[in-house]
């Protein structure tokens, strides 16, 4: 496209191509105009190509440079693509000053990273008021995520398995307006072979329950259990990770359907000495 030639008007000034269209436009504000005839901006860009391309001659990054009183500041895209820079920072998405960082998607804001370095989703104020997730990761003494639910059954965390078809809810973590419930998956279309359990009296006798002290605070604890040994009776409480590096753990309440079995074994018998 060659330009031919300047079009004055009372309110802007117009740069026409040989086929007499507009192609750049100064209003009276001095907006610049590239694409469309009523800039709203000191340079607006209307193109549904890519619209504009900034070449450097660095092998470093690409980019643009702004200035505002208090100096420089450049923005720009590594040579591989990947990397943000802005001012001294690199690979950094800069805010200078006590603003936040936010992310929009269909005009709406749905992430943000407030000036306590905060990063909320779904949320503009790290309070518990309004429906979200802020996660504080200092400022409070530890790191804490809050999940804030205006329904009175919501679930914070729900978890799955994907077996290749039809992934499968395997347990979750759900609220009302008053409690909080911690839900393992334990619905009858996911079992089979379903009959009475045995008696676990032996299996409650073999359970050795120890009292012991923390080492990492000192901290004593009357009633617990040791993985170690637990494993051998209930396999099914104690988690085994595959680093033999790594801590084992116990999950208390896979205990609670033995120790069901055994009252009501004991129930029973105490029935039946009562004829």
């Amino acid at each position: 496209m060659a330009l031919t030639k300047v079009s004055r008007g009372l309110l802007s000034t117009s740069i026409v191509d040989n086929g007499n269209a507009t192609a750049i436009t100064i209003d009276s504000s001095e907006n610049v105009g590239i694409g469309t005839s009523s800039p709203s901006q000191k340079l607006h860009i209307n193109d549904a190509s890519p619209f504009a391309r900034l070449e450097s001659t660095s092998t470093s990054y690409n980019g643009f440079t702004t200035k505002n009183d208090s100096g420089n500041f450049y923005f720009g895209i590594d040579d591989s693509g990947g990397n943000f820079y802005g001012s001294a920072y690199a690979r950094a998405i800069y805010a200078d000053g006590a603003y936040p960082v936010t992310f929009y998607t269909n005009a709406t804001e749905r992430m943000r990273i407030d000036a306590s370095g905060n990063i909320l989703f779904g949320k503009t104020a790290a309070s518990t008021a309004g429906q979200g997730i802020f996660i504080e990761p200092s400022g409070i003494g530890y790191g804490r995520a809050n999940f804030v639910s205006q329904s009175t059954t919501g679930i914070p965390l729900a978890f799955y398995y994907d077996n290749g078809s039809t992934p499968v809810n395997v347990g979750r973590i759900q609220t009302s307006t008053t409690s909080t419930s911690y839900v393992t998956s334990s619905d009858q279309r996911l079992k089979e072979n379903i009959a009475d359990a045995n008696d676990a009296g032996s299996k409650i006798d073999a359970i050795q329950v120890r009292k012991y002290d923390w080492k990492a605070d000192g901290s004593h604890q009357d009633y617990g259990m040791i993985a170690q040994e637990l494993v051998e009776v209930a396999p099914e409480a104690v988690t085994v990770p595959a680093d033999s590096e790594e801590m084992m753990g116990v999950d208390y309440s896979k205990l609670v359907p033995m120790l069901i079995k055994e009252i009501q074994s004991l129930r029973n018998r105490v029935a039946q000495l009562e004829e």
